[in-house]
């Protein structure tokens, strides 16, 4: 059985907020003293503790790069001879448990097996890349670091694709995860909003399909009841 991976995280504060990101490491495996990786990018900040991630909880280990590695390495090699002494687990549901969960009780509501596929492409990878540890934790910033990632990623070529379109039905789909746990208001309304492309081109080729109908005179008549029953008045 592989040994479990303990991960150095900095608890710090942002705004507001209090947040875990992971400890930035230099090329000899060394500690970066005060430097985190935020949104992909590294950060300095000299506030907070750093803190070990080991089986859903956290372990402060103090504020000293040095001795936070210290720390962690002397937990790896206790882990393999004796209990390790662990903080109490922080109130929080980790991501991909919490996924686990939203996907069952989407499948639980009834939703088809192709709705359940489109959701987890969805929110996969945002759970694979999210800096915040659990979903209570997940913020504004989150999700557009995870829209920035999309933007980066290439689409399937198709007729007559929409990207601007693909992007906002994905960042529904995944800002209806952190919702489900009842972390709200993330985005400000109208922020972004959905698309409604199709339904305008449908409208107009419908009328202009009536309008056709309509010249061809009584002959046309019946061509044009139907097409209102098909499309609706």
């Amino acid at each position: 059985m592989a040994k479990p991976r303990f991960t150095l995280y900095k608890h710090i504060k942002i705004g507001a907020t209090w947040r875990y990101f992971r400890a930035a490491v230099a090329t000899n495996n060394k500690v970066k003293p005060h430097v985190v990786i935020v949104g992909g990018e590294e950060q300095e900040h000299t506030g907070g503790s750093y803190c070990v991630r080991h089986g859903g909880q956290w372990i402060d280990v103090g504020n000293d790069a040095a001795e936070a590695l210290r720390q962690r390495t002397k937990l790896v090699e206790a882990d393999s001879v004796e209990e390790v002494p662990v903080a109490p687990a922080t109130k929080g549901t980790q991501l991909a448990e919490a996924l686990k969960t939203y996907l069952s009780d989407l499948e639980a509501l009834g939703r088809t097996n192709d709705t359940l596929t489109t959701y987890r492409r969805d929110i996969t990878p945002f759970v694979q890349n999210c800096q915040a540890a659990c979903i209570e934790d997940v913020t504004r910033q989150d999700l557009l670091d995870y829209m920035r990632w999309q933007r980066k990623q290439p689409l399937p070529k198709r007729k007559r694709s929409n990207p601007e379109r693909t992007y906002n039905n994905r960042l529904i789909n995944v800002h209806s995860f952190p919702n489900a746990f009842g972390v709200t208001k993330l985005f400000r309304k109208g922020e972004y909003r959905k698309q409604n492309h199709d339904k305008k081109v449908v409208c107009a080729s419908r009328n202009r399909a009536l309008s056709a109908v309509f010249a061809c005179g009584c002959r046309g008549l019946v061509f044009a009841r139907l097409l209102h029953r098909l499309h609706g008045t």
